[in-house]
């Protein structure tokens, strides 16, 4: 099962899909490299990969604990998309 298998072909079609899925392992793959120097407090959270994602106006609320917990949203919602139905 891929990301994104679950939608009808019309919806989403087979390179969306893969679009998806590629997207969703590079997030994944670079926020994760990030979570270990943010972590031991090698740098700040919105000097990371996921804080340039994010609202930098709210930089000072991104704390190493707020990157972890948003790092498990990121793969819930990657996992989720690639649940059949």
């Amino acid at each position: 099962m891929a990301v994104g298998d679950s939608f009808d072909a019309d919806i989403l079609p087979p390179g969306h899909r893969r679009a998806l899925a590629d997207a969703c392992d590079l997030l994944i793959d670079s926020w994760f490299d990030d979570l270990g120097p943010v972590s031991e407090g090698a740098w700040p959270v919105a000097d990371s990969a996921l804080g340039t994602a994010l609202p930098r106006r709210h930089a000072l609320a991104y704390t190493p604990r707020f990157a972890r917990r948003f790092f498990v949203c990121l793969v819930t919602v990657a996992w989720k998309l690639a649940q059949p139905g």
